[in-house]
This record gives structure tokens, C-alpha cells and sequence, in this order.
């Protein structure tokens, strides 16, 4: 870890803020962990069709940072979820 600037001195005064990722996948479609529902052992989210209706899509879940996490299945980038 280095530090930018401050000529390379801290004091008992600094704070840091930091982000560690852990685990990363590149193209993966994710959506709020809200937004993911079960039903028993299965996954899914609840999508709204250009016309209205609501449809549940079965999904796999992966990867979450507790705000957002990965799904795949029969969904695709610009579905609209519900989030109940």
C-alpha cells in the first residue's frame, strides 16, 4: 500500500477509506438482492414485459457484495425487476 502525497508521512490523525475486492466476474448481470426471491430451493426475479404483465424468471444466483448480486439465467441487461 502507498499513500499519495503528505511527503509520505501519517499521523495518529489520518483516516483511510478503502475498498478490497475479493472476487470479481467481468460480464455478469446483477441485480439488488432485493429483487430475488424463492421459492423453495429455487431462485428467481420477478420482471416486467413491455406490455405490463409480471413474470417470474427462475434464475442462478452467484457472486454478492450485500447490495447487488449475480444472477444468469433467461434474463437479460434492460429487464425491468420488481422489487417487492
Amino acid at each position: 500500500m502507498s499513500l499519495e502525497g503528505g511527503g509520505g508521512y501519517t499521523s495518529e490523525v489520518t483516516s483511510l477509506d478503502a475498498t478490497v475486492v475479493l472476487r470479481e466476474r467481468d460480464n455478469a448481470l446483477s441485480v439488488p438482492v432485493e429483487a430475488v426471491s424463492r421459492d423453495g430451493e429455487q431462485a428467481y426475479v420477478t420482471v416486467i414485459s413491455p406490455g405490463g404483465d409480471e413474470a417470474r424468471i427462475p434464475v442462478q444466483t452467484g457472486l454478492s457484495d450485500g447490495t447487488y448480486i449475480q444472477v444468469s439465467g433467461d434474463i437479460r441487461v434492460g429487464d425491468e425487476v420488481v422489487i417487492p
